[in-house]
C-alpha cells in the first residue's frame, strides 16, 4: 500500500510538471521544443485574423517567419490559416514517397520460415528497418511526415519484361508519388549476356518511366 501511494505521487507530481511547462515551450529542452515548434515554424501561413481588430497586415522575415503586431489593450483572440504545406528537402517535393524493392523493403509473415513481422527483412522492429529508417531521414530535413507507400516487387526482378507493370502496380501509380525509391537486384540472376545485361536496364527504365506517364 505503501510503495502504491508513492508511485501515485511521483506520476502525480511528473504530470503536474509537464502541465506547468505546456504552455511554455521554451520551458523544455532543445531538442523537445524544436520537436514541439516545427509544425509551426514549417506552416505557410495565409491569413492571420483578431476577434477585435479583425484581419492583421503580415510580413515575412528574412528568415522566412511571418510577422504580426497586435494590441495588447485587452484579451483577444486569433485565428491562423495556413495553406498546406509542400514537404521538400531541398527543392525536391517529397510529400508522397513510394518504396519499390525487395524483402529488404517489405516482407509479410512467413513463419514456415521463421518470420513473424510484416515490415523489412533482416529489421528487429517496424520502426528499424530500411524503409522507416529512411523515411525518419526525409521527415526530419522536410519538417514534416511524408505519405507513404512500400511493395515488394521481387516478381518483377525474377521476371523483368513478363511483369505486367501497368497491372501488378496499378495502386503504385494511381498513388502518384513525388519520389520513388527503388532497391533491386538481391533476387535476379547475375547477368551473363550482354542481352541480359541490357534486357534488366531497359526493364528498370520501363519501371520508373511510368511515374511519369501516370502524371500526365
Amino acid at each position: 500500500m505503501v510503495s502504491t501511494a508513492i508511485d501515485q505521487a511521483v506520476h502525480a507530481g511528473s504530470d503536474q510538471e509537464m502541465l506547468e511547462r505546456s504552455h511554455n515551450p521554451w520551458l523544455y529542452p532543445a531538442g523537445i521544443r524544436d520537436r514541439l515548434l516545427t509544425p509551426l515554424k514549417a506552416a505557410n501561413v495565409s491569413r492571420v485574423e483578431s476577434v477585435r481588430h479583425g484581419v492583421l497586415t503580415t510580413a515575412v522575415d528574412e528568415a522566412g517567419v511571418t510577422v504580426f503586431t497586435l494590441p495588447l489593450d485587452a484579451s483577444d483572440f486569433v485565428m491562423v490559416t495556413h495553406e498546406p504545406h509542400e514537404l521538400r528537402v531541398g527543392k525536391l517535393q517529397v510529400g508522397k514517397v513510394l518504396f519499390l524493392g525487395n524483402s529488404i523493403t517489405l516482407h509479410g509473415p512467413a513463419p514456415q520460415i521463421g518470420w513473424t513481422g510484416n515490415w523489412g527483412m533482416a529489421a528487429s522492429a517496424r520502426g528499424k528497418d530500411f524503409v522507416h529508417r529512411l523515411l525518419d531521414r526525409i521527415a526530419s530535413a522536410a519538417g514534416g511526415e511524408p505519405r507513404v507507400m512500400a511493395r515488394n516487387i521481387a516478381d518483377f526482378v525474377r521476371g523483368l519484361s513478363a511483369f505486367n507493370i501497368r497491372e501488378h502496380l496499378k495502386d503504385e501509380l494511381a498513388f502518384k508519388p513525388d519520389v520513388i525509391i527503388l532497391a533491386i537486384g538481391e533476387n535476379s540472376a547475375s547477368p551473363t549476356t550482354d542481352e541480359s545485361c541490357t534486357q534488366f536496364t531497359v526493364s528498370g527504365k520501363a519501371l520508373l518511366r511510368q511515374k511519369t506517364e501516370a502524371e500526365k
